[in-house]
């Protein structure tokens, strides 16, 4: 299949004036959020919980926060779809840490690193989320690891692109996609969402692979993609986002008004456009969510609350802050942190932030840090997940 059946491949120039500020709007913003770097160590777990239950829920899988910390923590649940579903999201936050770690195939934007991905993912899946039913035959099969499928598929009203044409499609696709730079780089990775998912090149898993490319492709750019996601936006607008896709899908609209190409350039501007004001939508949300000042005054209220409850000691919050100002302290410096109390109100105070999970530390006498487990995240970061997500927690 030529390369010509599946264009435009990104916006024409004179069509993509607004994309272009807008990705310029978006470096902007996502410089912004720098000076957190030094917290990165503590809300990057934050973010990568955060994108794993967004991602999930685009495909309706939907795995609540506690149940994702308790997955990390090695507490599976005995209900068996319920420990499926902690099993792949588990899949999804090793796959993206490997990403974080530059433990990928890079450029993000590549066959191989699609291949890759869809590995990482999927061999770590349960034989049970292995299984498939084909949509239009109702033959089930197996999902082979990083394997592109060998069959023809049809998602909605797209016929996707015939089996062999795989491979060198995409190869085509992404020599194109790596000759941007600038602004013009993230319209790139914006319209890659839809054409990548166009070839749709694995039987399973095309949505997940094709975000995780997208964070990778940020991730090459210095993006700061550790602070911030598309997939909380992506999820919260999902009829908006599956509309847009099939919308780019269809073939040009007009001879002289959609472009030169096969495809609708005017629907894959709509979902570029879509695709950015996300993003910045995200970043703008995450930049508000990490403002130290605010960020303060949210956890010293939570102290004040669980004082009053007896969770915790009246000296609770000048800790937290000064792991926030810091990053980290030593136990030692209690006492001065806390000036004018005793050593043993202290110890005491330190202690019950530990036991609570608020503080953490990598020995029993090492420094402590910021720790920000599930229970906290309505009073600390409200809205960065649904309320009906955080109501099932059990009390910690």
């Amino acid at each position: 299949m030529q390369i010509s059946s599946f264009t435009p491949l990104i916006p024409s120039s004179e069509k993509a004036h607004l994309l272009k500020e807008k990705a310029f709007d978006l470096t902007k913003k996502t410089s912004a959020l720098l000076p957190h770097q030094h917290l990165l160590k503590t809300f990057k777990p934050l973010v990568q919980l955060m994108n794993c239950y967004y991602s999930n829920l685009i495909e309706g899988h939907h795995t609540l926060p506690f149940e994702l910390e308790n997955a990390l923590n090695h507490q599976l649940s005995h209900d068996a779809a319920k420990r499926d579903l902690q099993q792949e999201a588990l899949a999804h936050i090793r796959v993206q840490n490997l990403i974080d770690h530059d433990a990928a195939p890079a450029p993000g934007m590549s066959v191989d690193f699609l291949q890759w991905c869809h590995h990482q993912f999927y061999q770590q899946l349960p034989d049970s989320m292995r299984m498939v039913e084909h949509a239009q035959t109702g033959e089930s099969f197996e999902i082979l690891p990083g394997k592109f499928r060998e069959r023809g598929v049809k998602v909605g009203n797209h016929i996707a692109p015939d089996a062999t044409a795989i491979k060198p499609m995409l190869a085509s696709m992404f020599s194109i996609y790596n000759r941007y730079s600038g602004t013009d780089a993230l319209i790139a990775i914006a319209a890659a969402n839809h054409r990548v998912a166009w070839v749709h090149p694995f039987m399973d898993g095309n949505g997940r692979t094709v975000r995780l490319m997208a964070h990778a492709a940020f991730k090459d750019l210095g993006m700061n993609i550790g602070l911030w996601s598309p997939s909380r936006g992506l999820a919260r607008s999902v009829n908006q986002y599956k509309q847009l896709l099939s919308r780019a899908d269809q073939v040009r609209q007009g001879a002289s008004t959609d472009g030169r190409g096969a495809l609708s350039e005017q629907g894959l501007i709509d979902f570029c456009d879509y695709y950015l004001d996300t993003c910045i939508d995200q970043v703008e949300f995450m930049q508000g969510l990490f403002d130290v000042g605010n960020l303060l005054k949210r956890i010293e209220r939570y102290c004040h609350d669980e004082h009053e409850c007896s969770n915790l000691t009246r000296d609770a919050f000048p800790l937290l802050r000064e792991a926030i100002y810091r990053g980290q302290f030593e136990r030692g410096e209690v006492s001065q942190i806390i000036y004018g109390k005793s050593a043993v109100t202290g110890r005491r105070a330190l202690k019950a932030l530990l036991d609570r999970g608020l503080l953490e530390s990598d020995t029993p006498r090492g420094a402590v840090r910021l720790a920000i487990p599930t229970h906290v995240l309505g009073a600390w970061f409200p809205n960065l997940y649904p309320k009906t997500a955080l109501l099932h927690e059990a009390n910690p």
